[in-house]
């Protein structure tokens, strides 16, 4: 899928470290980490596959979200900064606030957790879907789970990944 590198002109970031450390992936991406600034950020990297071989479905969803994003601003929505290119490429890679871990990482690792950590992350997700509830025309996510609420260290829930929401 041929991408245009100025549909994005407003979004580029310059001087983005990529570290090359994995914080994650899944079905069509990879989350890295970067660095911007001096501030350790996660970057989504849509894997090559989809946008080398013309398979173009993912690559379309990709960049719905980085549109999605943009324009979602909400303490309980993970942050967009914006994209960045690597060398190379002519596909940019998603450039969000850096969060420590996801729920289930969390529930694995702590198992129950206390009801008034439980009450509160709830509360913020269910903040984070009134803000893109509200948005016109609506947000919705279609793929909210565990691994998609990510938690700071401070425990605030945040939504991510909305790589198969619909407006």
């Amino acid at each position: 899928m041929a991408v245009n590198p100025q549909d994005f002109k407003q979004f580029i970031l310059r001087q983005i470290h990529i570290t090359k450390n994995e914080l994650g992936h899944g079905s069509y991406a990879v989350v890295m980490e970067l660095e911007y600034q001096g501030l350790k950020c996660a970057g989504k990297k849509l894997y090559r596959v989809f946008y080398e071989t013309g398979i173009g479905h993912a690559a379309r969803r990709y960049l719905e979200e980085c549109h999605l994003l943009s324009q979602t601003r909400h303490p309980n929505i993970v942050q967009f900064l914006g994209v960045c290119f690597e060398e190379g490429s002519q596909f940019p890679i998603l450039v969000m606030e850096f969060l420590p871990t996801n729920l289930t990482s969390c529930l694995e690792r702590y198992g129950i957790l206390p009801d008034e950590i439980n009450f509160s992350i709830l509360h913020d997700v269910s903040l984070g879907l009134v803000s893109l509830h509200g948005q016109t025309p609506v947000i919705v996510h279609r793929d909210l789970s565990a691994n998609n609420v990510l938690l700071s260290t401070n425990m605030t829930a945040k939504i991510s990944d909305l790589g198969v929401a619909r407006t």
